[in-house]
């Protein structure tokens, strides 16, 4: 076995683990391991210079940490001070280092981090070349220090199977966090919060060299503690858990797949929870392995390519060679965040060139997805227009200066198409700006990433939440979710940055006016003021009040113009029949049915959005020919895949409709397996997720996808009143259901009490996040609403109508689908007024 050094709590004062504000020393304790094999040192123990030393080791740490340096995180600074003594001391086989940091994270003991290395794994040679090189030369005069090299070689050789084999795992921990929650079984555990002491264990990847200039790079790839920390304390406070178990199992699932960890361990002790102990703990160990994995996107690596996006012949997004699970080197790869901002001539025009030539222009790189889109206010002082904000997350081999130099001459590209303008310096046809890059800081080449003032810029913190909000601040370390909600909290800011939603498709022609050809609507729920109406129009003999609307196209017509003096914002148009005893019809009969009429009110200069219900491929491409701008998919790609490349192509909304079983393929696998319970909501959530994922990843943009929940759509009455009672829920970051284990006295005990009533913590296995998409919401004239009011027609069932609706738009409904606009439009208006004024 190895010999050793053993140096313990040694405390330094250090300005590089510092905050970044105040810059004043913080006191950090370490414990240092060295091993070698002390008789290579008695071989040579004449030589002073070659010896070891307590106060050599003790010394080298305290210059280490007395200097300046930018190592603002554990791992590296742990990783510096094993480079320090493994220069200055070249007999070290091998170092560990115990880094420990007092109060680093609120309501805990401590942070440390443990790393051990050797000389080889980091070196790629067990022998320093400075000193055993030399003594190795057959030219030494020394013929003594020839004998002693030798020796000292063999002991090499002897040690290395036995330090490679003493190696262990680095990891971080965080000692003692101390959080309030509510958890058990009975009664009183689950309405009164109780404290539990958590310790994380954080397993890191060990690296495979550690040559000169390596200290970025391992900052790049660091474990984020903070952002577990910030993950833990979330999840702890504000849910309730059945047990310390499903608490730890619900940790340990957030930190690999929201924080990306290898593996994690958690031990969750509650103080004085059994009377004859001093306490009880559980202690779980969990790896990526251990939960789902969600399939990664299929996208394709950039091409160098002219291909002109006003071609119709070349598609937007090439879709024919899928991206092979092989393909993918994280190491090779760096996650970079390209800011898009424009406000001249075509804005939306604009933006989408830019995400086309992202995706097929950049060499060596890969598109991921695109951010919601916003629109923020001109420069102050400025009459400008409004600018059009947005980011894409792209994979590249390229570095920061060879990405910056492409993305310029993206720009060049985009700003020979567009016309001049007199606004001066305050119009910008596209800007492409490089937000992160990695946790990777870079400044040289009159490039600076992340831009200088990134913290203080509401505007892209705001679109990087999107996709970004874990990501770290390379200099400030902190999440861009804490900056941005610190940034808006600590000033008075106004809520003038304003996602929104494409309601036309984009049609490029360069006779036409922009506006005409794109409207942009705020359809986000926190910043909505008006819900929109979409007026529906049955083109099928099952529907009695439009059976001849077939055969009489000037009728239909006429119900057209009847809905959009109504005030219908949007005009969906259905050829399927609704009846689940119906056949439905094929595409051909489909087009025969909707494409005269969409043809007929484009040539009456009607130009409201016209939204198509079709799950054909062929028949969206024909309405979107004819004038249709957007395209309602029942069952959300699963019908045809070849509808979301269709749709990335023609870069129109799309409508994402919970699928019925029937016509999901995996539906009794998935309900087994990644549903967390049997409750509607869940289950609407995991199939709306996967297919927004996979729409994601066909190259729709964020910004065009709109989700139907599908209320009152192949589900039974009670499924459907669930449905909308937690209609907020669908687009919420996490959910609680109904807890349906209580026994009548658990009820009896609780209203006595007058407690509110809680929920079960849900952990979901999302394909993405579903917050912030636009919701649509369809009941009128659903069945139902009739269940309830036990008549078919007339007031009763107009009033279900009104009083759905109402609690839809409570819930954050952002379009509401009805026949009868004019009817339901005081009944919107009212709505509104109580919850978006």
């Amino acid at each position: 076995m190895p010999d050793k050094y053993i140096v313990r709590d040694l405390e330094v004062r250090s300005t590089t683990l510092a905050d970044e504000s105040s810059k004043e020393r913080c006191s950090v304790l370490l414990n240092i391991t060295v091993e070698l094999y002390i008789s290579t040192i008695h071989h040579t123990a004449e030589n002073e210079s070659e010896s070891i030393r307590y106060s050599d080791i003790c010394g080298r740490i305290t210059y280490f940490a007395n200097t300046d340096r930018n190592l603002p995180r554990l791992e590296t600074f742990a990783a510096g001070i094993v480079r320090e003594l493994f220069d200055g001391m070249p007999r070290i086989l091998a170092v560990r280092a115990l880094v420990q940091l007092p109060h680093a994270v609120p309501n805990a003991e401590y942070v440390s981090i443990d790393v051990s290395h050797t000389r080889k794994e980091l070196f790629g040679n067990w022998q320093s070349p400075a000193t055993i090189d030399s003594k190795c030369d057959d030219s030494s005069p020394a013929n003594g220090h020839l004998q002693h090299a030798a020796a000292f070689c063999e002991e090499h050789d002897k040690m290395q199977t036995l330090i490679e084999g003493a190696a262990e795992k680095n990891r971080m921990i965080i000692k003692n966090l101390s959080l309030c929650t509510e958890s058990g079984l009975h009664f009183w555990g689950r309405h009164y919060k109780q404290t539990v002491n958590i310790d994380l264990i954080l397993y890191l990847e060990r690296p495979t060299g550690f040559g000169v200039g390596t200290f970025q790079e391992m900052s790049a790839k660091s474990t984020r503690f903070a952002e577990v920390v910030e993950a833990t304390v979330d999840l702890v406070e504000n849910n309730t858990f059945q047990s310390v178990e499903d608490m730890a199992t619900a940790i340990s699932r957030t930190a690999v797949q929201q924080c990306g960890l290898p593996e994690i361990t958690v031990r969750i002790s509650k103080p004085r929870s059994v009377v004859s102990a001093s306490g009880e703990a559980v202690e779980i160990t969990r790896a990526a392995g251990d939960f789902p994995k969600t399939q990664y996107p299929h996208i394709v690596l950039g091409r160098e390519s002219e291909a002109s996006l006003d071609n119709p012949e070349v598609p937007l997004f090439d879709l024919r060679k899928p991206l092979q699970e092989s393909d993918i080197q994280p190491r090779d790869m760096h996650a970079a965040y390209i800011g898009i901002k424009t406000n001249k001539g075509d804005r939306l025009g604009n933006i989408y060139r830019a995400l086309h030539y992202i995706r097929n222009n950049l060499p060596e790189s890969r598109y991921i997805e695109s951010s919601f889109l916003y629109e923020s206010p001109a420069a102050r002082g400025s009459d400008g227009p409004s600018y059009l904000d947005a980011a894409v997350f792209i994979k590249t081999k390229l570095e920061p200066l060879a990405l910056r130099d492409r993305l310029r001459h993206i720009e060049s590209k985009i700003r020979h198409g567009v016309a001049p303008s007199n606004k001066g310096n305050t119009s910008v046809a596209i800007s492409l700006q490089i937000l992160l890059y990695g946790e990777t800081e870079f400044e040289g080449g009159g490039l600076t990433v992340p831009p200088p003032h990134l913290h203080e810029n509401r505007v892209e913190l705001r679109i990087l939440c999107d996709f970004a909000c874990t990501q770290q601040h390379p200099r400030l370390a902190t999440t861009v979710k804490k900056l941005y909600h610190r940034l808006i909290t600590r000033n008075n800011f106004p809520d003038d940055i304003i996602q929104v939603t494409q309601l036309k498709a984009h049609r490029h022609s360069k006779r036409s006016s922009p506006h005409r050809e794109c409207i942009l609507q705020a359809l986000n729920p926190r910043q909505q003021k008006r819900t929109l109406f979409m007026g529906m129009l049955d083109l099928q003999p099952e529907n009695v009040d439009y059976f001849d609307f077939i055969y009489y196209m000037s009728e239909a017509f006429q119900r057209v113009q009847k809905l959009s003096e109504g005030g219908a914002d949007i005009i969906g148009i259905c050829g399927q029949p609704k009846h689940p005893n119906v056949a439905p019809t094929s595409a051909q009969e489909e087009i025969a049915n909707i494409i005269p009429l969409i043809a007929h009110i484009r040539n009456e200069r009607i130009e409201t959005p016209i939204s198509v219900e079709t799950y054909y491929p062929e028949v969206a491409a024909a309405a979107l020919d004819a004038g249709a701008d957007i395209i309602c998919d029942t069952t959300g790609g699963l019908a045809d895949p070849d509808m979301l490349s269709l749709v990335a192509k023609r870069r129109c909304p799309y409508i994402i409709v919970h699928p019925q079983d029937d016509l999901y393929p995996v539906a009794s696998d998935m309900n087994a397996s990644s549903s967390p319970s049997n409750d509607i909501v869940c289950k609407t959530r995991h199939r709306l997720a996967e297919r927004i994922r996979a729409a994601l990843d066909h190259g729709i943009a964020r910004w065009n996808i709109i989700l139907d929940p599908g209320v009152g759509f192949a589900k039974d009455s009670v499924q459907d009143f669930e449905m909308l009672r937690r209609f907020s829920q669908f687009t919420a970051a996490n959910i609680g259901i109904p807890s349906k284990t209580k026994s009548s006295s658990y009820v009896d005990l609780v209203r006595l009490l007058k407690i509110p009533a809680k929920k079960d913590f849900v952990v979901e296995d999302l394909a993405t996040s579903l917050v912030n998409y636009p919701v649509l919401f369809g009941s009128s004239r659903k069945s139902f609403i009739d269940d309830v009011t036990e008549n078919h027609t007339g007031s009763h069932s107009a009033c279900g109508t009104a009083a759905a609706i109402t609690a839809a738009i409570q819930g954050g409904a952002s379009i509401v689908q009805v026949y009868d606009v004019a009817e339901m439009s005081d009944v919107v208006y009212f709505s509104d007024y109580i919850h978006r004024r």
